[in-house]
């Protein structure tokens, strides 16, 4: 933000109609969820998703728009090997063994979604992330290094051909609607490990699957 010019305590929530257009203009920046990561905003009050039922703390804030329309039908390939999809996607071992997926990043664990097919046998490689959608300060609903790391590790891993004994050559990232936390784990994939820009990574991730809505919080 300092570089770009722009003061980055502003308080996005404050800006302009106009002065979001002449940003989104100014700096190429595809839509404004952007806009809120070149403005460094500390807490985005935008982009409010559906409120949670199953936990205790408030609705999570996005950093992109929440997608409408029906769910893909099949997982959405982000980068070369690395899968996107959603829990009716991981259970499907038909639809893994098509994809070649031979390893599975269960991101929504912690609410119930069982591991993939292959995976409790050892056949896939897996991982579990337990992550809660919620705006809250609880270790589950921050997405830290340790947690990250594994994902990278299992995600190189299985795209170096060194997974699980099912020889597949893709990784798939699921939580329960393949929306919040997968795209959160999918975006600290391609800037921890593929060393992309945080707002390039997220340009990708919505402009292939307009669904994701990542949660700031995580």
């Amino acid at each position: 933000a300092r570089r770009a010019g722009i003061p980055h305590a502003l308080n996005p929530c404050h800006v302009s109609v106009g002065t979001r257009t002449m940003l989104r203009r100014r700096y190429a920046l595809a839509d404004w969820a952007q806009t809120l990561l070149l403005l460094c905003a500390a807490r985005p009050c935008l982009f409010i998703d559906a409120p949670l039922t199953s936990h205790a703390a408030g609705p999570a804030p996005r950093m992109g728009p929440v997608g409408g329309g029906v769910a893909p039908t099949e997982p959405i390939e982000i980068v070369p090997g690395l899968y996107i999809g959603n829990a009716v996607h991981a259970g499907d071992a038909d639809l893994l063994t098509r994809l070649d997926i031979g390893g599975v990043v269960n991101a929504g664990a912690v609410d119930g979604v069982p591991p993939a097919p292959g995976c409790i046998e050892g056949e896939r490689a897996y991982a579990e992330l337990h992550l809660v959608d919620a705006d809250c300060e609880a270790s589950a609903c921050i997405l830290d290094e340790g947690k990250v790391q594994r994902a990278i590790d299992l995600v190189d891993a299985v795209l170096a051909g060194s997974g699980g004994t099912v020889p597949g050559r893709a990784v798939l990232v699921h939580c329960v609607r393949g929306q919040s936390r997968s795209a959160a784990v999918i975006l600290a994939y391609l800037v921890q490990a593929r060393e992309w820009s945080l707002a390039g990574a997220l340009h990708l991730l919505t402009r292939l699957h307009p669904r994701a809505a990542p949660n700031h919080v995580l």
